[in-house]
């Protein structure tokens, strides 16, 4: 009885410190918001800004599903056109805020320009309307 409590509270350690190491840990990702409104039913993206962030190494914001009708997100570094990011994409419910968080797959170099672009989908995956912000990485 003994040996499998001690078991299981060397057990519970070990896990607390591994999980300890990783929590501390962070990685940067490119957070986007759209503000989208209709006209005469069409959706037109009227604002984006997207900024550089840094969030828990346990978060996750690598590729999903595309969503038709949807909201993407794409991020490539301007000159050579690499993507950077990780696809992400998000139900289009109709006007209103949208925000879409990716990971980086290559980190860009200080003063690079990074294309963030979003777009919004129709049922079919054609483009209703789209949208790029330059940031300049820091």
């Amino acid at each position: 009885m003994k040996v499998k409590i001690i078991t299981g509270v060397l057990i519970a350690l070990s896990l607390m410190v591994v999980l300890s190491g990783c929590i501390g840990e962070e990685k940067t990702v490119v957070t986007a918001r759209a503000t989208i409104r209709e006209t005469n039913g069409t959706p037109q993206i009227t604002e984006l800004v997207a900024e550089e962030q840094s969030v828990s190494a346990l978060e996750e914001y690598r590729d999903n599903p595309a969503h038709t009708p949807g909201v993407t997100l794409i991020i490539i570094e301007k000159d050579s056109m690499q993507k950077l990011g990780y696809w992400r994409s998000t139900k289009y419910t109709g006007p209103g805020e949208y925000e879409l968080r990716s990971e980086l797959m290559t980190m860009p170099e200080p003063g690079d320009n990074v294309n963030v672009i979003m777009k919004v989908v129709d049922e079919n995956g054609d483009t209703l309307d789209t949208k790029t912000i330059t940031l300049t990485w820091q």
